[in-house]
C-alpha cells in the first residue's frame, strides 16, 4: 500500500498516526511506502521506526496538480493495491490523478466538506452517515462511518481486556495521563499541569505527561512537572502509550483522534479542543458520557481545569461510569473489520467478484428471506423458519455482539449469502457457518467466501457443522482445506501461523 499523509507543528500529527495505524492492521508485516511533504516537525522517525518506507517530498507546492505529479514521480513506475490518502488539501481531482497507479483508492477524512473519487471512505466522526457526504462520492464508493471504525493499534486493543477489568476495581484519581498529541508544542502539557499542581491531587499520586522530544516548551514543562508535589514522569516521544493509558484513572488532552485509544482502554478524559474539526467529536463524547468536554483550549486556564480535576477526584461512581460508556464506543472487532473491506477480490466461474462486508441493519429482511426458503431449512439444525420477529430480534443483536462476526457475502457488488463467525467457548476459536442463495449455487461463490475469511483472520481457527447428508456443503469445506473432526464437525487450522482466538 502507498499512503499520502502529512504531519507538522501546524497540521498535527493524528493524520500519519491513522495511516500507520491502518498500515500495520491490514498489512501482515508487509512495509508500506509513505509519502509525505518535508515539513517541520514531521515524523520521518516514526514511521521508518515502524519498518515502512518514506517518500519525501518538497516542503511547499502551490496546486493540487503540482502535488500529483510529485508524488507521481515519486512512486514510479509500479502499481500498488491501495492507495490511502488521508490529507485536507486533496480532493477528487487529485484522487483521480492517482487511478493509474492503484487499484483501489481509500480516503480518510472527518470534513464532508468536498468531493472524492474513491472506492473506500472512512470518517470516524461521531453522528456521520452517508447524507453528509450526498454529491461528495460516486454511489459505488463504500463508507466507513462513526467510532466504531475508528483507527486504533493493536498495542491498545491488546490491553483492552485488563485495563477494563482493573476500572471494575480501581479506587479514586491515583495516575493522571497528560497527553496533547503528537504535535503539542507543550501549551498543552504545560495549562494541564499548571492545574494540577492547584488541584486536590494526592502527594502520592503519579502524573504521566507525554510530549515530543521536539517540542518547543519541553524544557519548561520537565521544570513544571519536578515542581508537582505528585510524583512526575515526562515521555519523550514515547511508544508506551497504551500501557500509559491502561494504567491511569484520568486522562487530560485533546478531542482528536486519540479520543478513540482512551475509548479502546476505557480511560475517562477531561478533554479540549485544539482544532475546529475536533468539537463534534467532544460533543458526542460529552453526550455519550465518555468525557467531559471543556471547550477550546485558547480559552481554558488552569483554575477552570484544576475545578474539574477536582470533580473527578470526588466523583465516585460518575468516574466508573465514564469509564464504562467509553469503553461501549469501541468495537474491539475493528481489525477483522478494516482487513475485510481491504482485502483482494475473489472472482468466480461467471468472472463476477465477491467480497465480505459487515453486516448491517438494513440487510435483515434479505437474509430472513434467505432463512425461510426450502433449500435452507433441509440441512438446519432447526428445520422451521424463524418468525420475522424473531429474526430481527437475533440479527440486531449479533450486530453488536463482539463474539460474533456477521458479514454478508456479495457477488458483483449484490448481496447473495451470509457468512458467520461466532466465538467458540474456552476459547477455542470460531464456528464458521455460511448460507448462499440458491439461485448462485453453482458458481463458487461459498468458497470464495470461505477463503475471504482465512484473510480476514489468518490465525483463527474455525470450526464447521455440516448436517449429515449435505453433500454440498462438505465437499465445499474440505476444498477449502477443512478436516474432519467428531462427528459431524470440520476444522480448519491456520496455515503455519500461530494461533489465535
Amino acid at each position: 500500500m502507498v499512503f499520502r499523509a502529512d504531519a507538522s507543528s501546524k497540521i498535527g500529527g493524528g493524520h500519519v498516526m491513522r495511516c500507520l495505524t491502518l498500515a500495520d492492521m491490514v498489512g501482515d508485516g508487509t512495509p508500506s511506502t509513505f509519502v509525505c511533504r518535508d515539513l517541520d516537525g514531521a515524523v520521518f522517525d516514526l514511521i521508518e521506526g515502524r519498518g515502512h518506507r518514506v517518500i519525501r517530498l518538497p516542503a511547499e507546492t502551490s496546486h493540487w496538480r503540482d502535488d500529483a505529479e510529485q508524488t507521481l514521480d515519486s512512486i514510479g513506475v509500479r502499481r500498488f493495491d491501495w492507495l490511502v490518502t488521508d490529507h485536507y488539501g486533496l480532493d477528487a481531482r487529485w484522487e483521480g490523478a492517482m487511478r493509474p497507479v492503484a487499484d483501489r483508492l481509500m480516503v480518510i477524512d472527518d470534513l464532508a466538506d468536498r468531493p472524492h473519487d474513491c472506492d473506500l471512505l472512512l470518517d470516524q466522526t461521531p453522528g456521520r452517515t452517508r447524507t453528509n457526504y450526498g454529491g461528495l462520492t460516486a454511489d459505488t464508493c463504500r463508507h466507513l462511518f462513526g467510532p466504531s471504525h475508528a483507527l486504533v493499534g493493536a498495542s491498545f486493543r491488546n490491553r483492552r481486556e485488563t485495563a477494563l477489568e482493573r476500572r471494575q476495581s480501581a479506587n479514586g484519581i491515583r495516575r493522571i495521563l497528560v497527553s496533547f498529541g503528537l504535535m503539542d508544542g507543550g501549551e498543552g502539557a504545560g495549562l494541564a499541569l499548571s492545574a494540577i499542581a492547584r488541584s486536590k491531587l494526592d502527594a502520592d499520586a503519579i502524573v504521566d505527561v507525554v510530549l515530543n522530544e521536539n517540542a518547543p516548551r519541553a524544557d519548561a514543562v520537565r521544570r513544571q512537572a519536578k515542581r508537582l508535589v505528585a510524583t512526575a514522569h515526562v515521555h519523550f516521544s514515547t511508544t508506551e502509550m497504551a500501557d500509559l493509558m491502561a494504567k491511569a484513572d484520568l486522562a487530560i488532552g485533546a478531542a482528536g483522534t486519540t479520543s478513540w485509544e482512551r475509548c479502546c482502554v476505557g480511560l475517562p478524559a477531561l478533554i479540549l479542543t485544539t482544532a475546529e474539526n475536533q468539537n463534534l467529536n467532544a460533543e458526542v463524547l460529552e453526550k455519550r458520557g465518555a468525557a467531559k468536554a471543556l471547550g477550546s483550549m485558547d480559552a481554558a486556564s488552569p483554575d477552570l481545569l484544576a475545578r474539574e480535576i477536582n470533580a473527578m477526584i470526588a466523583g465516585g461512581s460518575a468516574v466508573s461510569d465514564m469509564a464504562r460508556n467509553a469503553a461501549e464506543i469501541f468495537n474491539i472487532n475493528k481489525e477483522i473489520w478494516m482487513r475485510t473491506e481491504m482485502q483482494p477480490l475473489e472472482r468466480v466461474r461467471d468472472g463476477g467478484t465477491v467480497r465480505l462486508r459487515r453486516a448491517e441493519a438494513d440487510d435483515s429482511e434479505i437474509a430472513y428471506g434467505w432463512q425461510c426458503l426450502p433449500e435452507t431449512r433441509r440441512f438446519s439444525r432447526n428445520p422451521l423458519p424463524p418468525t420475522r420477529e424473531d429474526h430481527l430480534k437475533w440479527f440486531t443483536a449479533r450486530l453488536v455482539d463482539h463474539t460474533c462476526l456477521l458479514f454478508i457475502i456479495e457477488h458483483a457488488t449484490a448481496p447473495v449469502g451470509v457468512l458467520r463467525l461466532d466465538a467458540r467457548p474456552q476459547r477455542d476459536g470460531y464456528e464458521l457457518s455460511v448460507l448462499v442463495a440458491p439461485e448462485k449455487w453453482g458458481l463458487g461463490i461459498g468458497h470464495a467466501a470461505l477463503r475471504l475469511a482465512r484473510q480476514a483472520l489468518p490465525r483463527g481457527i474455525f470450526h464447521a457443522y455440516v448436517m449429515p447428508g449435505n453433500r454440498r456443503s462438505r465437499s465445499m469445506f474440505e476444498k477449502a482445506g477443512y478436516q474432519p473432526a467428531n462427528n459431524d464437525w470440520l476444522v480448519r487450522e491456520p496455515d503455519n501461523l500461530e494461533r489465535i482466538f
